[in-house]
């Protein structure tokens, strides 16, 4: 869910992650992913992480959609993914199937 609840972001086919609204269940946006499936995806306060099956993690902004930048380190599949629960979310948690988890500098976009 978004900070305030009006939206949802949720996994997709094809490589995007879809953004609807919560009320109407209306698709607001589509986030293509340069490549692979997406399989993870999580929204916080001021981005939104979304882990893909090579292993790359992206950052998009959560009003506009855009790219904001990519992490990279997983040598797998991502499991899961998860922010830093302050307001500034500077950190964020990734973990994969190739049995690493890693934690992010989200300013510097390195573990």
């Amino acid at each position: 869910f978004s900070p305030n609840a009006a939206q949802v972001l949720s996994v997709g086919r094809a490589g995007e992650a879809l953004i609807w609204n919560a009320s109407s269940g209306a698709l607001v946006r589509k986030l293509r992913m340069p490549s692979g499936w997406v399989t993870a995806c999580v929204w916080g306060q001021r981005v939104l992480l979304t882990g893909t099956a090579s292993g790359l993690v992206l950052l998009w902004h959560p009003d506009s959609g855009s790219l904001l930048g990519a992490l990279e380190g997983h040598c797998g599949p991502l499991s899961s993914c998860a922010l830093a629960p302050d307001a500034d979310a500077v950190s964020a948690v990734t973990c994969s199937l190739d049995s690493t988890a890693i934690v992010w500098n989200l300013r510097t976009l390195e573990p």
